[in-house]
């Protein structure tokens, strides 16, 4: 079972789309893994509001186990986003108590006897949870999302080393030779595997010294709303590397196809 731990929102579309969706990047990854029959749970904290309850029904919906989400005194996070030539802009992000997350000892001996893998995020304090969960001996992912370039060797050093799998939102402006920089320099403080999604370009990975890459499955015409395109990658890639029996090559393959589904309806999933 892959577990993801940290944060979650709704994300609210403005006008002329007006929608509701539940979101947040380890929310997302968990439901696209069970949405592709996988087995997996979420822990997190949601508001004691009308936009808690939508999120732990829609976990609920889909089967994902949420006997630790944790609900809280005060507003559930919200993302504002605006879809603009098939990009979405973000307007606005209020995290509200989703930040809020307690390891206890019940919980670590859940990760202990069903986790395979961990999926964290930094917008879900991935920076402090890592050291906690370290010591528990499952592998630990995490989406950086596009804040790479933004921190000093020093901030990172607090949290790549106890990560296997690093996801990085690379963009399409990177030049390969930069994407493959930023993967060695990634690697170097002690992941074996780290991920940039690309957009259009698609996508890199480094995987034990390995390079390979694969081209986006869908133009940009074909995009309806390219948010959650990264996270249901993250979820395919999961799922694959799940399995000791498959390469890195498999795991793209799954993910950049996981990713194009996503990207053929608004919201994440």
């Amino acid at each position: 079972m892959i577990i993801g731990i940290g944060d979650n929102c709704i994300d609210h579309y403005l006008s002329p789309v007006n929608q509701e969706c539940v979101g947040g990047n380890v929310v997302n990854v968990t439901v696209n893994l069970k949405k592709h029959h996988f087995p997996a749970a979420y822990i997190g904290t949601v508001g004691n509001d009308r936009r808690g309850e939508l999120i732990l029904s829609s976990l609920q919906n889909f089967g994902i186990e949420t006997n630790y989400v944790t609900k809280m005194e005060g507003p559930t996070g919200v993302t504002e986003i605006e879809v603009v030539d098939g990009e979405y802009v973000i307007k606005r992000e209020d995290y509200g108590v989703s930040n809020s997350i307690t390891i206890s000892s019940e919980t670590k001996e859940f990760l202990r006897n069903k986790a395979s893998i961990i999926h964290l995020s930094l917008t879900g304090r991935a920076i402090e949870l890592a050291p906690l969960l370290y010591p528990l001996n499952i592998p630990l992912s995490c989406d950086i999302s596009g804040q790479y370039e933004q921190h000093s060797e020093d901030y990172w050093r607090e949290l790549f080393p106890y990560l296997d799998y690093v996801f990085v939102s690379g963009g399409s402006s990177l030049s390969d030779e930069r994407i493959q920089t930023i993967m060695r320099e990634i690697s170097n403080f002690g992941p074996q595997n780290v991920i940039v999604t690309r957009g259009s370009k698609g996508c890199m990975a480094y995987s034990h010294g390995k390079i390979v890459s694969r081209p986006s499955l869908l133009t940009a015409s074909e995009v309806v709303d390219p948010l959650g395109a990264g996270d249901a990658f993250i979820s395919g890639f999961l799922s694959s590397a799940a399995d000791a029996s498959r390469s890195i090559e498999d795991h793209i393959v799954i993910a950049s196809k996981w990713a194009a589904e996503a990207c053929m309806h608004f919201g994440a999933w």
